[in-house]
């Protein structure tokens, strides 16, 4: 997924974007459909801006969030609007999950890992809410397919 920059200090007539492909690979920048070189560290990239000068931008991630924050100069610049309030209900729902035992902790994690993505996507309202829905009843039927799975083959399982 891309995501356009809000408008930058020194990179005024530049169209800056961040790209996050999947969760294994680092993001990368692009600057007027460019990819931005890497910079001195890990999660950095060097930028050129108008005036000339080499400046340095850091990647920091947030928690819960699939976009990551980019800090230009020592000023944040979103790629995203931060959560509303009424995203984090579907976002946290999994984590009623945690009350089950440590499968369900496990199950209700990667639950509000997947919400947190589907609450990014780019569709109404309505629809993230209702995929949001879909991943807590597909964790819900997971954590009960593998506790019958483990009650069956377990060595008290009556089977």
């Amino acid at each position: 997924m891309q995501f356009p920059l809000a408008r930058v200090e020194g990179f005024e007539n530049r169209q800056l974007v961040l790209e996050m492909d999947s969760v294994f690979s680092a993001p990368r920048l692009y600057m007027d459909g460019k990819s931005v070189s890497a910079g001195p560290g890990r999660g950095t990239f060097t930028l050129q801006r108008a005036d000339g000068n080499v400046i340095t931008a850091v990647v920091r991630h947030r928690m819960l969030d699939p976009i990551p924050q980019l800090i230009i100069q020592g000023r944040v610049v979103r790629a995203g609007e931060p959560f509303r309030w009424y995203e984090w209900i579907p976002i946290l729902l999994p984590v009623l999950m945690a009350g089950f035992d440590v499968v369900g902790a496990m199950i209700g994690a990667l639950g509000i890992w997947l919400n947190a993505r589907v609450m990014r996507m780019p569709r109404p309202v309505w629809q993230r809410f209702a995929l949001a829905v879909g991943v807590m009843l597909g964790a819900i039927a997971l954590y009960l397919v593998l506790f019958w799975i483990l009650n069956r083959f377990s060595a008290g399982g009556n089977g």
